[in-house]
């Protein structure tokens, strides 16, 4: 006959060694990771500024862990290649995407992505606010974007401006309607060939980063009117932003932001979300950051992944309200 006590205290002692096991094993996983290198994954060829973030981040972990952090570039099919490639990943904490705001567009802009960002992702930390700046060419006599809107306004689809990708063409979208503008749409492989259009006066004005078009003001051939983010920036101090001029626009900013594949360990998802906020708080990386107008910057992953949830339902009404066509 089974004696029930025996056999209570079997079961009792099989989960207590279970438990001790499990916390071992997460205590072990704490203590030694990383234990080999960590690869960050960028959707953009080598050379562009989230490349040059991407780099940064990898320097500054890699000697904070004391462990190799290589920064691998797979771009192709409007970033989709990168983050696939992670969202495959093994969920182990040593595939990383340094991704952007097309992670929110994803549903919006492909009729099948073959990627579901909010449930294939572990959302470690946003890792830097870069703002959108309106900006005009010279050979255009636009002071301010109270004189871009003012011509617009009384010649209606006179204006042509710039875009490339479908993120960056809803935030001038959204600033066409608040602005009263009705122009045409010259889409561009990327955010360089639209600043050389601008340059050039193809086309009237963009919504692009600073570190793009800050050479062309220095070359004379582009006017930076005015920045979509809340509050100035202290690296164009002279740039008002959209409020301050009189339009109700939404802040509109592009952000770079750290995940894992879904189901990485949480130990290593906290050392890495600790490793973003030690490189966000770094004096070396303000320094780097400011001439470009980028803010290093850290959050929590709720945080961060709320912003990619509004930003989906953002890019969702756009592809209706602007008519924007699915690939």
């Amino acid at each position: 006959m089974i004696n029930p006590t025996r056999s209570r205290i079997r079961s009792l002692t099989g989960t207590f060694l279970f438990l001790a096991a499990l916390f071992a094993s997460h205590m072990s996983l704490a203590q030694t990771y990383p234990s080999r290198p960590i690869r960050i994954v960028v959707s953009v060829p080598p050379g562009g500024p989230l490349d040059l973030s991407a780099r940064l981040l990898a320097a500054s972990m890699a000697t904070r862990m004391k462990q190799s952090v290589v920064v691998e570039n797979r771009p192709g099919a409007a970033s989709l290649i990168g983050a696939q490639t992670v969202a495959r990943a093994e969920a182990d904490g040593y595939t990383l995407l340094l991704g952007t705001p097309s992670m929110s567009s994803y549903a919006a802009f492909f009729r099948n992505p073959r990627i579901d960002v909010l449930n294939d992702f572990a959302f470690i930390s946003l890792v830097a606010r870069i703002p959108y700046i309106v900006a005009s060419t010279t050979r255009q006599p636009f002071r301010t974007v109270g004189d871009l809107v003012a011509f617009g306004r009384a010649n209606p689809g006179k204006l042509n401006y710039g875009s490339f990708g479908n993120a960056n063409l809803v935030a001038t979208e959204i600033f066409n309607e608040a602005a009263g503008l009705r122009g045409s749409n010259i889409p561009y492989s990327g955010s360089a060939p639209a600043g050389q259009a601008l340059a050039r006066g193809d086309i009237d004005y963009v919504l692009d980063a600073p570190v793009t078009l800050q050479p062309l003001v220095a070359g004379g051939k582009v006017r930076l009117l005015a920045l979509t983010t809340a509050a100035r920036t202290p690296s164009l101090p002279d740039v008002p932003t959209l409020a301050e001029a009189g339009y109700t626009v939404p802040e509109l900013f592009v952000w770079y932001g750290l995940v894992a594949p879904a189901g990485s360990p949480r130990e290593a998802l906290e050392r890495l979300s600790a490793e973003v906020h030690a490189f966000s708080v770094s004096p070396e990386v303000e320094e780097k950051f400011r001439p470009i107008a980028f803010t290093a910057t850290s959050s929590t992953s709720e945080a961060f992944r709320e912003l990619v949830q509004r930003e989906q339902k953002m890019y969702l009404d756009a592809v209706k309200r602007y008519g924007i066509p699915q690939e």
